[in-house]
């Protein structure tokens, strides 16, 4: 097995079981697709990877072969795929009924919650952007860039995630103040990561946040 799977001691089941995923991935919908991303963050939160692993034992897991091991499909033979994703979490029947109940909408009422939504998202961004470009600048007047936070930050960073109805899965300490967080969101379904900066003050000045692919 690759490296990381073996340092962060990922059993064999967990491996076929996230090499499925992976293969599911190729042929779905946008929306199966962030199923399948937050439900192999699911299988991989007991073993507290790295946020700076995810990406590489992803990449591990899909160049391995694992779904194409015959052994490991005669061992794990009655493994349904949908079935696991549901014992791991509700991430299956909280798509499920998001799915059913924006089927069961007008077209009327659908592109108004499409249009709803991209215009979230943009004000998001700009007030990222905006937040980024004033946390910067507040820098460079200030020569406040010694007032970074520290580890024991974390509380501060949780709270302003779990205020804001998300769900931590991962995070790790990357340092001068800054924080790499995985996550789900109730209001924007799907896995997320974000690198989020403090200050001395653990107050919480720029988070930069993108899809898990």
């Amino acid at each position: 097995m690759a490296s990381l799977i073996e340092k962060y001691n990922i059993s064999e089941l967990d491996v076929y079981k996230l090499a499925l995923i992976e293969r599911k991935k190729a042929g779905s919908s946008y929306i199966q697709k962030e199923r399948l991303k937050a439900a192999a963050l699911t299988v991989l939160k007991p073993y507290k990877v790295s946020f700076l692993d995810l990406a590489k034992i992803t990449n591990e897991i899909k160049s391995g072969g694992f779904e194409n091991n015959q052994e490991l499909q005669r061992k794990y033979a009655d493994i349904n795929l949908e079935e696991q994703i549901s014992n791991d979490s509700n991430i299956g029947k909280y798509y499920s009924g998001v799915i059913d109940t924006f089927k069961s909408y007008s077209k009327g009422k659908k592109a108004a919650i499409i249009i709803g939504i991209l215009l979230v998202l943009s004000f998001f961004m700009q007030n990222n952007n905006s937040s980024g470009s004033s946390s910067n600048s507040s820098s460079t007047n200030n020569n406040s860039q010694s007032c970074l936070g520290n580890e024991g930050c974390i509380s501060k960073v949780r709270e302003n995630f779990t205020n804001t109805g998300k769900t931590i899965l991962g995070e790790e300490y990357i340092g001068n103040g800054k924080f790499g967080i995985s996550f789900m969101d109730s209001q924007n379904p799907g896995a997320y990561n974000a690198t989020v900066t403090t200050d001395c003050n653990c107050n919480v000045t720029n988070v930069n946040v993108s899809t898990i692919h």
